[in-house]
C-alpha cells in the first residue's frame, strides 16, 4: 500500500462521487462501503506490544449489459501504535501484526459471461475449494489480490474447469514493503538496504492454475488441480503441485455429516527434484446448531524440502497463531479438534492444535484459538478472538495475542 495524507483521500472522495454520477448515466451500478476497526494486545516470547487499524473499503460495482461488468475497489488503511509491533512493512524488536498502513486499488476488473463461458481480466480476489492453496487471506487488512486472467468453462450439471494465469500477486504486506528497506529498519545495515524477496509486498508472476470442481451429485464433490506456480521475484517459492480431493455433506434430520479430504504431492524445483507430499483429513458431526470437527493435515519434506503453500492462508489451518507461515524444513503435522456452536446471533468457534515435525514427530507445540463472533444486524460483524500458542521447541517462540474487531458491510 502507498501512505496516503488527507488531501488524497479527499480528492478521492470527489471523483468517486463524480464517477458514481456517471454511473447512474451508463448502466446499472452499485456502490457499497466497508468499515472494519480492529484492536490487538500481542506478546511475542518475552516481548509485548499492541496495535490498532482502521480499514475504509469502498466498492464499485457495474453492470454495462447482460454480459459485461466491472468492479473497482479501493481501499485506505491507518494503523497506530507502530512503534509497538511490527507488520512486515516496517520491522523492530516489537511482535507481529501484519496490518499495514496505506492506500491502493485492492481490486480492478472487466468480467465478461455468456451462457457457460466467463472471462474474468485485472486485479482480483481468487479464493479456490478451501483457500488452503489459492487465497486472499482476508483476515488483514490488506489482503491478497491477483493480476491475472481467468477462464471458468461450466459443463454438465454442475461442474466447472478454471484456467488461471496470474503475472503479479498484490501481497497482504503492501506495496511499500518494495526492494528497499527504510534506514531505521533494524535490518537495514545487516541485509544492506535492500529487503528479502520473500518479504516484499508485489511478486512478479508467470503461474498457470487448473482447478477442476465436480459436483454431479448430492452429498459428494470431486476435486483435481495442477498450480505450476512460477514467483518470478522469489523463486525459492516456486512449485508444482498436483492433487485430488473429496467433499462429502450429509444431513439426516437433525444430524449432519462431514468428510474432507485433500492429497497432493508437490515438486521444488528451486531446491531439487523432490517429490514432497500433503495429506489433508477432516470428519465432523453436527446436531442441531452444534458442529465438533476432527482433522489431520501434514505438509511433508523431502531431503530437507517442505511443503509450501505460498499463495494460500495459514491463518485459516495452521492456527491463528501463524507461527508456521513459513513450514519447517522438516515439515508439519497439525492435529486440530473444533467447536462450532452457532445460537443466533452470537457463534463461538474454539480450536485446539497439536503440532509436530512430520519427519521426526518431534513436538513443536500447542495451540488454543477461539472466536466469539456476534452479529447485531446482517450488516455489522464484532468478533473477539483469542490465540495462545505454547512452544514445546526451542526453534520456537510463546505467542499469545486478543484482538477486538468490529466491521461494517464487510
Amino acid at each position: 500500500m502507498q501512505k496516503t495524507g488527507n488531501k488524497p483521500l479527499t480528492l478521492f472522495f470527489i471523483l468517486s462521487s463524480l464517477a458514481t454520477t456517471e454511473l447512474h448515466a451508463l448502466g446499472e451500478h452499485e456502490t457499497d462501503i466497508g468499515l472494519r476497526a480492529r484492536y490487538t494486545d500481542v506478546s511475542e516470547g518475552d516481548t509485548e506490544g499492541r496495535a490498532a487499524s482502521l480499514l475504509l473499503r469502498l466498492d464499485w460495482e457495474a453492470q454495462w449489459s447482460p454480459n459485461w461488468s466491472t468492479l473497482l475497489e479501493y481501499d485506505f488503511a491507518e494503523t497506530w501504535f507502530q512503534d509497538e509491533h511490527r507488520d512486515g512493512l516496517r520491522f523492530n524488536n516489537k511482535p507481529l501484526v501484519p496490518d499495514v498502513p496505506g492506500d491502493e486499488i485492492n481490486q480492478a476488473f472487466v468480467n465478461w459471461r455468456s451462457g457457460q463461458w466467463q472471462v474474468r481480466v485485472g486485479r482480483q480476489r481468487i479464493e479456490l475449494a478451501n483457500q488452503r492453496f489459492v487465497s486472499s487471506v482476508s483476515f488483514w487488512q490488506n489482503d491478497q489480490t491477483y493480476d491475472a486472467l481467468r477462464l471458468r468453462y461450466a459443463f454438465l450439471s454442475n461442474t466447472s474447469l478454471q484456467y488461471i494465469h496470474i503475472n503479479n500477486v498484490n501481497r497482504f504486506w503492501g506495496e511499500d514493503a518494495g526492494t528497499s528497506l527504510r534506514r531505521s529498519d533494524i535490518n537495514y545495515d545487516a541485509l544492506g538496504g535492500i529487503r528479502p524477496a520473500p518479504a516484499r509486498g508485489d511478486h512478479e508472476h508467470g503461474t498457470h492454475l487448473l482447478h477442476l470442481e465436480i459436483k454431479e451429485w448430492d452429498y459428494s464433490q470431486i476435486l483435481a488441480w495442477h498450480y505450476d506456480i512460477e514467483n518470478e521475484t522469489a523463486a525459492p517459492l516456486s512449485n508444482t503441485t498436483s492433487g485430488l480431493g473429496y467433499r462429502f455433506d450429509y444431513k439426516a434430520s437433525t444430524l449432519k455429516y462431514m468428510i474432507q479430504a485433500d492429497l497432493a504431492i508437490q515438486e521444488r524445483e528451486a531446491l531439487g527434484n523432490n517429490s514432497i507430499p500433503y495429506h489433508r483429513i477432516e470428519a465432523g458431526v453436527g446436531y442441531d446448531s452444534l458442529e465438533i470437527h476432527l482433522s489431520q493435515e501434514s505438509l511433508g519434506s523431502d531431503e530437507g524440502a517442505a511443503f509450501i503453500a505460498p499463495l494460500g492462508s495459514v491463518n485459516d489451518f495452521q492456527g491463528w497463531a501463524d507461527v508456521f507461515f513459513i513450514t519447517p524444513a522438516d515439515g508439519v503435522v497439525d492435529n486440530r479438534l473444533q467447536i462450532d456452536w452457532r445460537f443466533n446471533p452470537f457463534r463461538l468457534d474454539a480450536r485446539y492444535h497439536t503440532f509436530e515435525s512430520s519427519e521426526t514427530g518431534e513436538s513443536f507445540g500447542k495451540e488454543f484459538d477461539v472466536d466469539f463472533i456476534w452479529k447485531p444486524t446482517d450488516e455489522q460483524n464484532v468478533m473477539l478472538r483469542l490465540s495462545d500458542f505454547r512452544a514445546d521447541s526451542e526453534r520456537f517462540d510463546d505467542y499469545k495475542s486478543l484482538s477486538l474487531s468490529w466491521s461494517y458491510n464487510l
